[in-house]
């Protein structure tokens, strides 16, 4: 990369080692569901033989155990809607989105960006995956408006790593708040699964929270550097194209 380049990724990740000491103090508070799995009497571990995906879920259900939740990570419908009145544009502007491109939402929770993605896609164009299919039905049982809307649209759900996912299919792949869940050994096939799901002129959208060191952040997050992130893309057959801020827009190679 070039020098300015450079520069300009080191002090994002300055500012995300900023924002990840910030949080530790934010977690450490009885008002915050991190609290429970990370620093309450209730506090658990990954067991010698349990998968991180199955504990990444026990850890979802000891935070998340509130008959006020939305959906995950969502508290509101309204986040629905705030998220797809900015979300849709920029990707209009930045991944030349239209209501035609086939997009997966790969990691989408409980829609929190399918929502507007439906809404703006012709039918049957969206698709979304997750290790639980719970996320989804959270969302559909929970919000008239989000349930009414996807059985109208008919987007398509796979389940990660059980439903066969169509390869070389999208002209689009989001992964939002998915990296930072991801533990370091599980990067490579994380970017392999990806590119293989990618048209050739495809492009792979998503976030994470750069720090000059890789850190742990709470039981099931983690924050990577900017090296880190483009070794792993590289290997796996892609490479970086642009960045804007924490986010990351990656092609085949």
């Amino acid at each position: 990369m070039e020098k300015t380049s450079r520069l300009r990724l080191l002090i994002r990740e300055l500012i995300g080692l900023y924002r990840y000491l910030k949080a530790q103090k934010v977690y450490r508070s009885k008002n915050s569901p991190v609290y429970l799995s990370d620093h309450s009497p209730v506090s658990k571990d990954q067991l010698d033989d349990e998968s991180f995906e199955d504990f990444f879920m026990r850890i979802e259900d000891i935070r998340n155990n509130s008959s006020e939740r939305i959906s995950k990570n969502v508290t509101s419908s309204l986040t629905y809607f705030s998220t797809a009145s900015k979300f849709i544009p920029f990707l209009q502007k930045t991944c030349k989105l239209n209501r035609n491109s086939k997009v997966l939402d790969y990691g989408s929770g409980g829609l929190r960006c399918g929502f507007g993605l439906l809404d703006f896609l012709d039918t049957s164009s969206y698709s979304c995956a997750d290790i639980s299919e719970s996320f989804l039905i959270e969302a559909k049982n929970n919000s008239m408006l989000l349930s009414t809307l996807y059985d109208k649209k008919r987007g398509s759900f796979f389940k990660i790593g059980v439903d066969p996912i169509p390869d070389g299919h999208f002209d689009l792949i989001i992964s939002t708040y998915v990296v930072p869940h991801i533990p370091k050994y599980k990067l490579q096939e994380y970017f392999s699964s990806i590119k293989k799901y990618l048209k050739n002129d495809g492009i792979f959208y998503f976030d994470f929270m750069p720090t000059p060191i890789c850190l742990k952040q709470n039981l099931t997050t983690f924050t990577y550097p900017y090296r880190l992130i483009i070794n792993k893309l590289n290997s796996s057959g892609m490479k970086i194209v642009k960045t804007s801020g924490s986010a990351i827009f990656a092609k085949k190679i």
